[in-house]
């Protein structure tokens, strides 16, 4: 079967479906995180002059956004990521891995203006569904203008070259980290109000062959969002029906791929649901790819019920919607703190043949979701 997108990491309470700790739609990468020893020696974190006495829903270890410094100095960068990584780890529930996004995206985005975006990558440990990394990504982007945006792209992503280590994670994590920073670049695209989503989307090609597609589901995230900017400085960003519609025949290759897959979230923006864009998908290759993105969207829609969702996969792109629809329900079920070997598949229902496809993409979205 082939290989899905992993890198997805977005709150679906921007698009109006769901809230947030149960709409994390995915991430990239088991999660190293950083370790508390290192070469046999206890890690020493310098936590003095941090303000943890927060509280709320959207807090984590007594960090919030509302008690961030406006600036977060580079040498403190990793001290708040460690706070948050040891409250996630002693209380790993949806609702704390969901502030741990939001938190850590917050510290990226206030991250010491004054580094490059490759000097702040180095400090990202993968946590959080890659929420710090996407952070950095946005403020380079909302500190930048497109021309400077565009000239960096071919580097955005250079720290997570293979046999990396950087920031505590492992060889087996830097690809799903590298897709995950596209991803974050196709954010930093879309902040830059670049036009019509065709017109953003096309600036991934800076990021060249094999990172396209991730950068590709960024933008068209972003799009669907009903603002793209979890800070709130941007404005909505302009989608229209008829230009959903016509939107995937326009592109090729990478782009194209990603497109049909992620339609069914273009759509709610433009208020065409999953089975109508069940209607629309084509055949071969990309009717494969569209179906699949049918079965995460009806997923969605149906407020994560995968035997509801399961039922309403359209002849027509099955058994590639049902698969979809275990994914989805694997990766959410990781992405929001469950633990790997307590999950319960949803592919019993199915025949045998479609089981055994169905049962890989579970293990895919296991192996890929962020805990």
């Amino acid at each position: 079967m082939k290989m899905r997108p992993l890198i997805l990491a977005v709150l679906l309470s921007a698009v109006a479906v769901g809230g947030v700790g149960a709409a994390l739609i995915g991430a990239g990468g088991r999660s190293a995180g950083v370790e508390t020893e290192t070469a046999g020696k206890e890690e020493t974190v310098d936590l003095s002059g941090i303000d943890t006495s927060g509280e709320g829903f959207e807090c984590l270890g007594g960090l919030c956004k509302d008690n961030l410094p406006a600036e977060i100095r580079y040498e403190k960068i990793g001290a708040y990521l460690h706070i948050l990584k040891t409250a996630l780890e002693a209380a790993p529930n949806p609702d704390n891995a969901t502030a741990c996004h939001v938190v850590s995206h917050e510290i990226g985005r206030r991250a010491e203006p004054r580094r490059s975006v490759g000097e702040l990558l180095e400090l990202d440990d993968g946590r959080c569904l890659y929420g710090y990394q996407h952070g950095v990504l946005e403020g380079w982007s909302l500190r930048s203008n497109l021309e400077n945006l565009i000239a960096g792209i071919s580097g955005a992503c250079q720290a997570y070259q293979d046999g990396s280590t950087m920031g505590g994670l492992g060889s087996a994590e830097i690809d799903y980290a590298r897709g995950s920073c596209a991803h974050g670049v196709g954010h930093a695209i879309a902040l830059q109000k670049a036009g019509s989503v065709l017109d953003a989307v096309l600036h991934c090609q800076g990021l060249g062959e094999g990172q396209i597609g991730g950068c590709a589901g960024g933008v068209f995230m972003a799009y669907a969002a009903t603002n793209p900017s979890q800070g709130g400085e941007a404005e909505t960003l302009p989608l229209e029906k008829g230009e959903v519609l016509g939107l995937c025949s326009r592109l090729a290759g990478e782009y194209r791929v990603e497109c049909w897959s992620k339609l069914w979230l273009l759509g709610i923006k433009v208020g065409i649901g999953s089975l109508d864009v069940a209607r629309i998908c084509p055949q071969g290759p990309d009717g494969d790819d569209c179906g699949w993105g049918v079965g995460q969207g009806l997923y969605y829609e149906h407020s994560l019920d995968a035997g509801k969702a399961m039922s309403l996969c359209p002849s027509n792109v099955q058994p590639v919607c049902t698969y979809g629809v275990a994914w989805s329900e694997a990766n959410s079920w990781v992405g929001s703190g469950g633990r790997i070997e307590e999950y319960q598949s949803v592919c019993g229902r199915l025949s045998e043949t479609e089981r055994v496809a169905c049962l890989e993409a579970e293990s895919e979205a296991l192996r890929g979701a962020v805990s």
